[in-house]
């Protein structure tokens, strides 16, 4: 069996013994989509989606996303430990952006959060040569739910 986080959603769903329709009825999904999801017909599994299945499947969204082997490392709590800690950054980081001052310490400001976005970038591309296909797409659809976290709390 190909090791796929659809593949990997598909073992577990039967280790608990769920079926498809079950899991269907608690996500508010159609089966076919759940189906696709399994068989990984689609691009990227939705974040929330990815999420849901951690929960019910009691597995990390790392070992459903492949970073590890371990359905256990990165248990879940630990992951919404860090989802609630990229929250409050993004609050503080939301906060800390208002800028106090005259006009040139502003541009003081904004200056230094584009050097620091600069290293920053230098340090990620570094890391990001090291992965592989699969891992940069895993990483990427974190980083698309972080922005839809950020959407959900410019919207509150």
């Amino acid at each position: 069996m190909e090791d796929t986080t659809g593949a990997r959603i598909k073992k577990r769903r039967k280790e608990l013994g769920f079926s498809v329709e079950e899991l269907a009825d608690d996500f508010k999904k159609g089966p076919a989509t759940l189906y696709r999801y399994e068989r990984y017909d689609v691009d990227q599994i939705p974040v929330e989606i990815l999420e849901l299945y951690s929960k019910k499947l009691n597995v990390s969204i790392n070992y459903l996303l492949r970073l590890t082997d371990d359905p256990d490392k990165g248990n879940i709590d630990d992951e919404n430990l860090k989802i609630s800690k990229v929250r409050a950054e993004i609050k503080a980081f939301k906060r800390s952006n208002m800028f106090i001052g005259s006009p040139e310490e502003a541009h003081q400001q904004m200056v230094a959060q584009h050097m620091k976005r600069m290293r920053f970038n230098q340090r990620f591309n570094a890391y990001f040569e090291q992965l592989s296909d699969a891992e940069i797409d895993s990483v990427l659809n974190f980083m698309g739910y972080l922005v839809s976290l950020h959407k959900t709390e410019s919207q509150e």
